[in-house]
């Protein structure tokens, strides 16, 4: 009897060691665990992703990026609730393919200097802020792009590469320059003249002078 319960006892003491080891372990694996969510979750605050700004560029009224990508080869209706590339009467993409300067289309830029392809002035002619109601720039440098809406006045601005993704924590080089137009742009007719008041009755006495001067030459002859 004394042996079966010292073997019962031994039994017990064993199990509960066992189950007191595996809490142990458990606990240990959540804790570890948790202390690697914790860091992930420093890392994605710590990462900060650029976004476009109107500080870098003029012309434009608002702005909408960066998108990874390049603009060439996407669709890019939709941006700005405009539809650039199916709606109708547009322009398609007026490319300058060069990071420094070009022009092609009515539409041109250069860098603000000869080495420097972050940042420079556009411009564009006649041709297209005659033909166009609305207008949008794209900017693609590095492996992203951000878009401008034009702010459909503006024949000269300048642009900038700050609104795309940092290439290592600076501004990345221009790829290439983009212009999109939208809408056939709709003309106001001048409105006409209306004398002042003043005008009219002066006007009204010249007249009514020379009649008079008229009969009387009229009567006399």
């Amino acid at each position: 009897m004394n042996k079966h319960l010292s073997l019962l006892i031994g039994s017990s003491l064993l199990a509960v060691s066992a189950m007191t080891m595996f809490a142990d372990s458990a606990s240990a694996k959540g804790n570890g665990k948790g202390n690697q969510n914790k860091n992930e979750t420093v890392e994605q605050s710590s990462t900060v992703a650029a976004s476009c700004t109107l500080s870098a560029f003029s012309g434009v009224t608002s702005c909408e990026g960066p998108f990874s990508g390049n603009n060439s080869n996407q669709s890019l209706d939709g941006l700005f609730d405009i539809n650039w590339e199916s709606g109708s009467f547009v322009s398609g993409e007026i490319k300058v393919d060069n990071g420094s300067k070009g022009s092609t289309g009515g539409f041109s830029f250069k860098s603000a200097k000869d080495q420097d392809k972050q940042s420079g002035t556009w411009e564009l002619d006649k041709s297209i802020t005659d033909k166009y109601q609305y207008g949008m720039f794209v900017v693609k440098a590095g492996n992203s792009f951000s878009s401008y809406f034009w702010d459909g006045l503006s024949t000269t601005g300048v642009w900038d590469t700050l609104g795309v993704t940092p290439n290592n924590g600076g501004s990345p080089d221009l790829s290439h320059f983009s212009f999109y137009g939208f809408g056939q742009r709709v003309v106001e007719p001048p409105t006409p003249t209306i004398p002042e008041p003043a005008t009219v009755i002066g006007l009204l006495a010249v007249g009514g002078g020379i009649v008079a001067s008229r009969r009387k030459k009229a009567q006399s002859a």
